[in-house]
C-alpha cells in the first residue's frame, strides 16, 4: 500500500504474523531520489489495516488500534485504542480528521473518527453494513458496502450515514478523481472476471449516478488498488497486473503484465509505484 507523504513513499512490510512466514510487521520509507528504504518502523503485532497521512502524522493499524508515527523522528509516537477489524483500506484524512475502520464483531462495520490534534477518538460511527474500503474527497468520507451492493457517504459535519448509490456489483476499492469517484466492483477474495465483465466503475459524487463502466480483462478482488492522476486511472490487480485507463473516454489504453499476484498503486514523484505483495516488491514505473 504505497502512500506519498512527507518527500517519501511509505509502504508496508508482509504481514508477517497472518502469513506465519516469520517476517515482522513494519512500515518502510523509501527515498524517491534513491530508491532506498531509509527508515522501518516496527508495527506492534498483525495489521489491521493500511496506512494514511494526515499534515504531521503516518498512520498505521495494529491488532489493538491505530498506531501515529512522526516522520520527523520515524518513531511510533502515540496509539489510539480501537476494536481493530480484519480489513484491507487506505486509512483517509479529511475535514480535520483521521478516519478508520472498527468492528463490533470481525469485519468492519463502524467507522472512528480521530482528531489528530490530541490523538483522542472524537466518534465512532455504526454504519449498518459491513464495509470493504474508504476515501475521503468532495467534503465526504466515501465507504462501500460489498455484501449489499451499496455506496455510503458520511456527512462530517454531522456524521451521518446515507446511502449514496444502490445496485453496485460487489463495490470494493474507492479512488477520490478531479471529479468522480473509481470504484472497484467484484470485492471478493480471488473472484474471477470475464473478459468483458465491468471491473471498474465510475461515479458522480454529486449525484450517485453511475458514469461509465468499464471491463480491465480481470477482477481486482481485495488484492489490488487504483491510482489516479489527471490524464490517467491506473488500475493493478492480481491479473492483468496493471492498466491504464483514459478517464477522458473512459476506455483502457494500456495493459501492463509483469507478474501476477496481490499489490497495490499510487501515482507520485512523477511515476508510478506499483506492488507485489507475493514477492516483496516494488516496481516505478515511467507513465
Amino acid at each position: 500500500m504505497p502512500t506519498e507523504a512527507f518527500g517519501s513513499m511509505w509502504v508496508l512490510a508482509v504481514d508477517g504474523p497472518l502469513l506465519n512466514d516469520g517476517t515482522s510487521p513494519a512500515v518502510h520509507r523509501i527515498d524517491p531520489d534513491t530508491n532506498t528504504v531509509i527508515a522501518s518502523i516496527p508495527l506492534p503485532g498483525r495489521l489491521c489495516q493500511g496506512l494514511g497521512a494526515s499534515p504531521d502524522a503516518i498512520w498505521a493499524c495494529g491488532p489493538d488500534g491505530l498506531i501515529r508515527i512522526d516522520p520527523t523522528t520515524n518513531e511510533a509516537i502515540a496509539s489510539i485504542p480501537l476494536q481493530a477489524p480484519l480489513a484491507f483500506s487506505r486509512i483517509p484524512y479529511g475535514a480535520g480528521s483521521v478516519w478508520a475502520f472498527a468492528t463490533t464483531t470481525v469485519g468492519p462495520d463502524q467507522v472512528v473518527r480521530v482528531d489528530p490534534a490530541t490523538n483522542s477518538v472524537t466518534a465512532t460511527i455504526d454504519l449498518g453494513h459491513v464495509a470493504g474500503t474508504m476515501a475521503f474527497g468532495f467534503d465526504a468520507l466515501w465507504v462501500s458496502a460489498p455484501a449489499d451492493h451499496l455506496l455510503l457517504r458520511i456527512d462530517p459535519a454531522t456524521n451521518a450515514v446515507e446511502e449514496w448509490t444502490s445496485g453496485i456489483e460487489r463495490p470494493g476499492i474507492i479512488a477520490v478523481g478531479n471529479d468522480a469517484l473509481w470504484i472497484s466492483l467484484l470485492f471478493e477474495h480471488a473472484q474471477e472476471a470475464g473478459a468483458d465483465e465491468s471491473t471498474v466503475t465510475r461515479i458522480d459524487p454529486s449525484t450517485g449516478e453511475v458514469v461509465a463502466s468499464i471491463a480491465t480483462g480481470g477482477s481486482l478482488g481485495d488484492e489490488g488498488g487504483i491510482a489516479v492522476t489527471a490524464d490517467a486511472i491506473w488500475v493493478r490487480g492480481p491479473r492483468p497486473w496493471l492498466v491504464r485507463i483514459d478517464p477522458a473516454t473512459n476506455e483502457v489504453i494500456e495493459r501492463i503484465d509483469v507478474r501476477g499476484g496481490p499489490g497495490d498503486v499510487a501515482a507520485a514523484f512523477g511515476t508510478v509505484w506499483a506492488t507485489n505483495a507475493d514477492y516483496g516488491e516494488i516496481f516505478r514505473i515511467e507513465p
